[in-house]
């Protein structure tokens, strides 16, 4: 059975190989996501409701599909000189998700916002720079507006500065200070520093290993109502066979904070015996498998495609294994 795991680490690991090539287009939607919501700002001219309208205009929610008219009311305010407006026209010209793309008029948008003291333009900036969303990276500018988003007080500038000077990957490292930075968006009651806090202890990433760290900051973030380190350290817990009944007990508490995907998480540590030990774990895959399916998890198709494949808890087949391996790539 290790081996066998070890041969699908392996598969699994040439297969997110091959989807490396999305990581920029997933991050630029998360980044959109992200700082287009903040509407606020203290020296914002139009009033939150019309940005707001302006994006229910553009993204068709509430039946109000009607794009032209949305960016006509950002670029009517943005020319009033909001620099909400200007931060959220900025990012839709960068990315062109709905609107036409204009990467050089967005960034002069984004930046125009950044220099007026948004901070949430400053972070949108930073992260554009840092992983070269809209072209080259820049990393002096990056750190400027992160550090200056973090002066502003905005947790997520503190979360990703915080992270890139305690892995000393993107910038050159200083744990001290990457810490604290993380440690003050705790302070702001940021549970996305907290769970990345928990991570970088639980994967000994930047700091040494340590678990017990690990299992405080994710604690941290559960109790700001983010499940997501859980989900982590309980999976954690199941491959390394520390703890199966404690590592299911902390999956299970973590799904049901909406942290789902520790469905699919559970589907495969029963699958493959990690949940109490042989018969008794596979007997338990069903009803996970089940629940991740539910939660719309596309995981699932492809670990029958594995049970398939190996003939676990049922009769290999190359057929249904590729038959199964063809629907988990339909679904992503």
């Amino acid at each position: 059975m290790r081996m066998i795991n070890s041969l699908m680490k392996n598969w699994r690991d040439l297969g997110e190989r091959t989807i490396l090539g999305t990581v920029k287009t997933l991050l630029s939607a998360a980044l959109f996501a992200a700082a287009s919501v903040t509407f606020a700002g203290p020296s914002a001219h139009a009033a939150p409701r019309d940005i707001e309208q302006a994006e229910k205009l553009i993204w068709g929610s509430d039946g109000q599909l009607d794009p032209e008219n949305g960016k006509l009311i950002l670029e009517k305010a943005a020319a009033e000189g909001d620099w909400v407006a200007k931060r959220v026209l900025g990012l839709h010209l960068i990315f062109g998700w709905v609107l036409n793309q204009d990467v050089a008029a967005g960034m002069k948008m984004l930046d125009e916002a950044a220099d007026a003291g948004d901070a949430a333009a400053q972070t949108a900036l930073a992260s554009i720079y840092l992983w070269g969303l809209a072209g080259e990276t820049n990393l002096e500018a990056a750190r400027k507006n992160l550090e200056g988003a973090s002066k502003l007080g905005d947790p997520e500038a503190m979360r990703i500065l915080g992270e890139q000077l305690v892995l000393g990957e993107k910038f050159e490292q200083d744990l001290d200070v990457g810490l604290s930075y993380l440690k003050q968006g705790i302070s702001l009651n940021d549970p996305k520093s907290a769970v990345t806090l928990g991570e970088l202890y639980l994967f000994g990433r930047g700091v040494p290993r340590d678990r017990s760290k690990a299992r405080e900051a994710v604690e941290t973030a559960a109790t700001l109502g983010d499940g997501h380190g859980l989900v982590k350290y309980g999976e954690d817990t199941m491959w390394r066979e520390i703890n199966a009944t404690a590592a299911e007990k902390m999956l299970l508490r973590a799904a049901d904070m909406g942290a789902t995907e520790a469905y699919a998480i559970l589907a495969e540590g029963a699958m493959y015996g990690y949940l109490g030990g042989g018969s008794v774990s596979r007997r338990k895959y069903a009803g996970y498998a089940e629940k991740a399916t539910e939660a719309e998890d596309g995981r699932v198709p492809l670990l029958e495609a594995e049970r398939s494949m190996w003939g676990i808890g049922k009769r290999a087949s190359g057929p249904a294994a590729l038959a199964g391996l063809t629907l988990a790539a339909d679904k992503g």
